[in-house]
């Protein structure tokens, strides 16, 4: 398998290499069922959170849970006739059971300016779902009820995509819930906004 993140690819050119690799992640993803861990499939199937800055992340109870704490930048909200507009709505997803949570540095680049050694936050740029290798013998003698669910989010620093990262867990569920929680479902079923999410019944 080996992603990490979505590299599985021999095509001839980027737009071969980029088609090839998301055909053999998405052919992954077929094999487990999406009814189980609902929240995992419907905002991380499709990079729901692509470019949204990661406000907090932080853990509770011990470390059995994991808050982040984010904005996702991608919902559509519908103008004049065929025009639209980016808002911003921000997330918070729990994860509970925690088994690993592990931050990885890919790449850091040094530099004079001042602003490098004080990069900012971070900013989501993509995820593999169930792709870490630990994951394999983590269930290994699990029920088929009981198995964990793994993530791996590729962030860089908003100011400098010198600084990039993996955040990498393993963990038995996710919830994730928009601040404004009513507003939020009120767009999911509005015809004037357009919310990317998995739509797991389809």
């Amino acid at each position: 398998m080996g992603f990490k993140i979505r590299t599985d690819n021999e095509g001839s050119n980027d737009k071969e290499r980029y088609e090839t690799s998301i055909a053999a992640y998405r052919k992954h993803l077929e094999k487990f069922d999406k009814r189980s861990n609902t929240d995992l499939w419907r905002y991380f199937y499709w990079d729901f959170f692509h470019d949204g800055c990661i406000q907090d992340i932080s853990l509770r109870n011990g470390a059995d849970e994991l808050i982040i704490e984010i904005t996702c930048p991608n919902i559509k909200r519908r103008t004049k006739g065929d025009d639209f507009e980016y808002i911003n709505v921000d997330f918070t997803c729990t994860f509970t059971e925690v088994a690993l949570f592990r931050v990885q540095k890919l790449l850091e680049e040094e530099e004079e300016d001042v602003k490098y050694r004080y990069p900012g936050i971070f900013q989501f740029l993509c995820s593999e779902i169930n792709t870490l290798p630990e994951l394999t013998a983590f269930n290994k003698n699990r029920e088929e009820f009981e198995k964990f669910d793994s993530l791996i989010v590729e962030v860089t620093y908003q100011n400098s995509p010198n600084y990039s990262y993996y955040i990498e867990l393993i963990f038995n569920s996710l919830s994730v819930e928009a601040v404004e929680n009513t507003a939020f479902q009120l767009m999911l079923v509005s015809p004037d906004f357009e919310v990317p999410i998995y739509r797991i019944e389809d």
